[in-house]
């Protein structure tokens, strides 16, 4: 659940983490948890109607680079290619992936220690890969297509088929830290397999398709899970939500409840603007 060995973890950080999601089966449980529902057609639906919506407000592959919070000047957000001035301005990620972008002025120093310190945490590498096959053959066997183990390269399986049953999809998260014989994403494909068939049985070597996310890769993402180390909530937590001049801070971290989670990212948005609105005295 935390991508990191246990002696590695902040207690805060899990205890804080447990409390977002009232308590330790909603974060575990398929059934009335915190894996109990899908968006239909898949999360990045959110994004693409949201972005429909906004039209050409949407800029993509315009990373911004420095963000300018001067005195009696419109705030200033500069990319590549072009410069934005606003009133407000709100930052909706992750606190390592923030130190990328250069602040002018200076973050205070929790808050950068905050970001800096997520940014080097000890984190397992994460890889998620989804088994696709004609129909969840599982099911008719009497099996729910989930598995949770610390003594297999694949920690955790899930039944994701669609609902229609239209195909049949498991999908697995693993640490390739863990299993380094699955390093290359040809053998591991194959190797995922393997593995499923010990659970699932010899079906499970009939997949007809294979699709996976390796989030170590990402240019864009310092990581998937994030397994706080001890000393970094203590030292700057007030500041994840806390806003810095006219910079608010958004992200699923920075949620009172199901932080880490879609729901606690959709929560941290909305406060970020109410934030927003309160500033500006709308």
């Amino acid at each position: 659940m935390w991508a990191g060995y246990p002696e590695r973890i902040s207690l805060l950080w899990v205890l804080h983490y447990l409390r977002s999601a009232g308590g330790l089966l909603p974060v575990i449980l398929n059934d009335g948890g915190a894996q109990d529902q899908r968006i239909v057609g898949g999360s990045q639906v959110i994004s693409e109607r949201m972005a429909a919506d906004l039209g050409g407000r949407v800029l993509l592959k315009q990373p911004v680079l420095r963000i300018e919070d001067r005195p009696r000047e419109r705030m200033r957000v500069v990319t590549a290619t072009e410069t934005l001035t606003a009133d407000r301005v709100i930052v909706a990620m992750a606190p390592a992936d923030t130190m990328r972008i250069e602040f002018v002025p200076a973050l205070p120093k929790p808050r950068l220690e905050l970001a800096s310190g997520w940014a080097r945490l000890p984190r397992l590498p994460l890889v998620k890969a989804a088994v696709l096959y004609e129909s969840p053959f599982w099911r008719a066997e009497g099996l729910n297509g989930a598995m949770q183990s610390d003594r297999s390269p694949v920690q955790l399986v899930f039944d994701n088929s669609p609902e229609d049953a239209s195909m049949g999809v498991l999908s697995c998260f693993l640490s390739v830290v863990e299993c380094p014989h699955l390093a290359d994403r040809r053998t591991r494909e194959e190797g995922l397999k393997q593995e499923l068939a010990r659970y699932f049985g010899p079906k499970a070597l009939d997949a007809t398709g294979y699709v996976e996310k390796d989030w170590s890769t990402d240019p864009w993402s310092t990581g998937c899970i994030w397994p706080l180390t001890p000393g970094v909530l203590t030292a700057g937590g007030e500041h994840l939500r806390k806003p810095t001049g006219r910079i608010f801070w958004a992200g699923t971290e920075s949620a009172k409840r199901w932080c880490g989670y879609m729901d606690g990212a959709i929560s941290a948005g909305a406060r970020a603007a109410s934030e927003v609105q309160t500033s500006l005295g709308a």
